[in-house]
């Protein structure tokens, strides 16, 4: 049992369990992974639109865009999209 929630650095989700945080960002949402178009090393980026942030996955090299989630979080609610 965790003492304080950890959430999920591209999503922000929270956990209260810290096994079900570790399988969570390492098969939902990994740092990074492989480019489906040049095969080099994707990482995900929050950026801010006017009302929401969003995440996506950037190629490092060749700056293909892959899958996003919009988030908001507020007024004690939780809220994520996934976008492809």
């Amino acid at each position: 049992m965790l003492s304080k929630k950890e959430k999920c650095p591209a999503c922000k989700k929270p956990f209260e369990d810290h096994d079900e945080y570790v399988n969570h960002i390492t098969n939902i949402h990994p740092p990074h992974k492989p480019c489906p178009k040049c095969q080099n090393i994707m990482y995900w980026a929050h950026h801010k639109a006017p009302t929401f942030w969003t995440v996506s996955y950037i190629c490092s090299d060749c700056g293909f865009i892959g899958e996003s989630w919009e988030l908001w979080d507020g007024w004690n609610d939780y809220y994520v999209k996934k976008r492809k």
